[in-house]
């Protein structure tokens, strides 16, 4: 690195000199860093020709290597034609499934033919050829998409056989470039049935479906025609990748949503598609980054449980959601409350609204680690609660969750937390998760009062209160008995908590060491603890409230004598 001294005259009597070898220097280290990366794609593009093995560039303009001819007549060997009908039709699909139900339990890994022979749909192996038998274990992997693929076909093609198509869309193709990348492919053009010998093919779809499919073959010659697509749009090629079993396109459409994981909208749309209405494989790592890009986003759960963005979850993405062992909450006794607050406050899917028996087959209760729920928590709220007593196999839940905790801590831990994995939130510190913000009056306001009460709120899953009493002020620096109530709790519930009250990241309260010792019960609902605080500056004053449950001597005693 150099450092170099400018000199230049602006007036002819002074000289200026500007020190800039800080920024020279910056700027050669990020020279060099750059220098550095090339050389090394350099060396390792040099060690792959060496060992005579293709680069990346190579395979990329391999990849594309039938880009320029798709839809050119010269070169095609067969026309796909699309018979395009009014999505109405998918109606009439779903009415002629019930009435060839048996008809389609009597398919075959082979083929299926209609009664009157007139309409014949065949499966075919992945990559077997001609006369030659696949491996069963081969014949397993793709047995249930050609299945799927061959018995909607069925159903399309008889209600099709009565319908009429809007229009036909050709497009020239080359039968092998597409039966290398599809198995359903070639079955179409090499199945050796009457319509596989044909220079058109028909493939009858949706009107719907129209643009994924022409988006679907394009992307067969050239992958990198997805890459400017909507995410709907992309669900939509993926949907149809899946079901022709197009490997390559399947995984370009797959990397590319996993980019666009951005928002809770799009979580949905993907999510739903992939994994509730068509239930795809292969898609584990999709749905693992939609489920980390949530635990994140609703991290820390004590302060995001009651957003709209989380009330306003499907049933479907609250389970991925709480299904993490990545969110990060203050105690496990916040999830349970969060989900029975979803159950009644939900405005698309309103399970207690619903009824008693909706919620006696509702599993959602799986994903609370009942074994992580702080014993007085679970004895005092969970015990009782009328809508969780509602919900299916509570009963076991809470009877392993009371038998984990009348055990020594270490046996609970062997035989329990091996079947379910504690949070990370929970082998880590979460002394900065915020329960509550309290935002004071103005200042000159705050000298004049005497009490004053906070809005009631929820944390650690009970509904809580502070309140202020001033003992002095001192100009901006203020002396004040600060209590905390427990509101929730009912005849024989208890509870214990260790809480802090901060200022700009400063304790108010010198310690919590006595906090354990208290315990919150219906006739013990407070606890009033002595802080000081100095109001600086002119902006407002917002107080925040660090709480949790701490494990107190009636928690180990419980344990002790819970049976």
């Amino acid at each position: 690195m150099k450092s170099f001294r400018l000199h230049f005259l602006v007036d002819p009597t002074k000289i200026y000199s500007i020190e800039v070898y800080v920024i020279i220097e910056i700027s050669l280290l990020h020279v060099d860093l750059v220098i550095k990366k090339k050389q090394t794609r350099v060396l390792k593009t040099n060690k792959m020709e060496d060992d005579g093995e293709l680069t990346m560039n190579d395979f990329k303009e391999f990849s594309n290597i039938y880009a320029h001819e798709f839809n050119r007549s010269e070169m095609h060997d067969r026309v796909l034609v699309l018979d395009v009908f009014s999505d109405d039709t998918e109606e009439e699909i779903d009415q002629v499934s019930r009435g060839i139900r048996q008809k389609q339990e009597s398919l075959s890994d082979e083929g299926v033919s209609s009664s009157n022979g007139e309409t014949h749909v065949t499966i075919v192996d992945s990559d077997a050829s001609v006369g030659k038998t696949r491996p069963p274990v081969e014949q397993r992997k793709t047995r249930k998409a050609s299945e799927n693929v061959s018995k909607r076909q069925l159903k399309f093609d008889l209600t099709a056989n009565q319908a009429k198509a809007t229009h036909q869309h050709k497009i020239f193709v080359h039968s092998s470039w597409l039966s290398v990348h599809s198995t359903y492919f070639r079955g179409l053009f090499y199945s050796g049935l009457k319509e596989s010998n044909s220079k058109d093919v028909h493939l009858r779809i949706l009107q719907s479906e129209k643009a994924a499919h022409l988006h679907l073959i394009e992307a067969i010659y050239n992958l990198d025609v997805l890459n400017p697509l909507p995410v709907r749009e992309l669900v939509m090629i993926l949907v149809l990748a899946d079901k022709y079993d197009t490997k390559f396109v399947f995984r370009k459409c797959k990397y590319l949503l996993k980019a666009h994981v951005k928002s809770t909208v799009v979580c949905e749309t993907i999510f739903h598609s992939v994994a509730v209405k068509h239930h795809m494989v292969n898609v584990e790592d999709l749905i693992n980054t939609i489920q980390k890009f949530m635990a994140n986003k609703f991290s820390p759960f004590d302060e995001k449980w009651d957003s709209p963005s989380f009330q306003n979850l499907s049933e479907e993405l609250l389970t991925l959601l709480l299904s993490s062992d990545e969110l990060v909450v203050s105690c496990e006794d916040v999830v349970f409350h969060a989900l029975i607050h979803w159950i009644k406050n939900n405005s698309k899917h309103n399970l207690w609204e619903m009824g008693p028996q909706i919620l006696s087959t509702s599993p959602l209760l799986s994903v609370i680690r009942f074994q992580s729920l702080t014993t007085s928590y679970l004895l005092s709220v969970v015990q009782h609660h009328p809508i969780a007593k509602l919900m299916a196999n509570f009963n076991d839940y809470y009877m392993k969750a009371v038998t984990s905790a009348a055990m020594p801590r270490d046996v609970a831990n062997n035989i329990f937390l091996k079947a379910e994995e504690c949070r990370l939130s929970e082998t880590m510190e979460t002394n900065d998760i915020v329960n509550f913000r309290w935002k004071m009056p103005k200042k000159e306001v705050l000298k004049t009062l005497n009490v004053l009460h906070s809005q009631r709120f929820w944390a650690c899953g009970y509904e809580t209160q502070l309140s202020l009493r001033r003992i002095h002020n001192n100009g901006d620096e203020f002396c004040a008995l600060i209590k905390l109530k427990i509101l929730s709790l009912k005849e024989g519930g208890f509870t214990s908590i260790s809480w802090q009250l901060r200022y700009k990241g400063k304790n108010i309260f010198e310690n919590n060491y006595y906090d354990h010792e208290h315990i919150f019960t219906i006739h013990s609902e407070e606890r009033e603890k002595e802080g000081s605080f100095t109001w600086g500056g002119s902006g407002s004053c917002v107080l925040e409230l660090i709480m949790k449950p701490c494990r107190t001597t009636v928690d180990f005693c419980c344990e002790e004598y819970l049976f």
